[in-house]
């Protein structure tokens, strides 16, 4: 790969929107309503508060460490009731574990995600990635690794610094 490669040409445009499609449509697939793994599914597609703490508490348990409802607040700028309320439904219906109180330093609570959880990221990755072009996935390879530095900073140049209309 060379690194000549444009930041954004059509390939990669259509390639970021065929994936976001597919992540988008992940919340129309039809779930059993009795199936467990797709009330947890539902739940956490169901809006975007509850699908950013779903995803924090899968990321930090397959790097195997806890969560605490104070770091999720301070992460995302979310309220503690939202964040509250999240978590106790999430507890309640066994898709966050709480670890032991006697293992933990501080008084606050620590959660990692269940078992039925991961179970239920592993439903949505491959659902994903499957059949998913390899000219798609090398032009994502190709612009991440050939641009990253350059698409930071770039990105950050458009969002955070105002144009003259």
């Amino acid at each position: 790969m060379d690194g000549n490669i444009p930041l954004f040409n059509n390939e990669f445009i259509i390639a970021t929107l065929n994936l976001e499609q597919r992540i988008l449509n992940f919340k129309n697939l039809k779930h059993e309503s009795k199936n467990t793994i797709g009330v947890c599914q539902r739940y956490f597609r169901s809006s975007l508060t509850r699908r950013l703490i779903g995803n924090e508490i899968l990321a930090n348990t397959i790097e195997g460490k806890w969560s605490t409802q104070a770091r999720i607040r301070k992460n995302f700028g979310l309220s503690k009731g939202q964040v509250s309320s999240i978590f106790n439904d999430c507890v309640q219906a066994e898709w966050f574990v709480v670890q032991d109180k006697m293992k933990r330093k501080s008084k606050q609570p620590h959660y990692q995600a269940a078992k039925i959880l991961i179970k239920s990221v592993e439903i949505y990755q491959r659902y994903i990635w499957q059949d998913f072009e390899t000219e798609t996935l090398k032009t994502f390879l190709e612009h991440f690794v050939s641009n990253s530095k350059l698409a930071t900073s770039v990105v950050h140049k458009e969002i955070f610094t105002p144009t003259k209309l």
